[in-house]
């Protein structure tokens, strides 16, 4: 599955990235490997929309891991 493509660009040097996720999987466990990812600031998974929205440090941030995580694509 895809990624949204865009960058929300928020107050400060972060920005904000919408990935779509596979279906099913424990919302919880994904989101605490999400945080523990170089360069995120914060993770908001919701299973019932089907998303992961990350606000991320651009320069740092480990892009190809999130993706691999979430099981989507950027």
């Amino acid at each position: 599955m895809a990624g949204s493509g865009l960058w929300h660009a928020h107050a400060g040097d972060s920005a904000e990235r919408t990935y779509r996720m596979r279906a099913g999987g424990d919302a919880v466990a994904l989101r605490e490997k999400l945080v523990r990812l170089r360069g995120v600031r914060e993770a908001v998974v919701v299973p019932e929309e089907g998303i992961a929205r990350l606000t991320v440090y651009p320069g740092s941030f480990d892009e190809r891991t999130a993706t691999e995580i979430i099981g989507g694509e950027s």
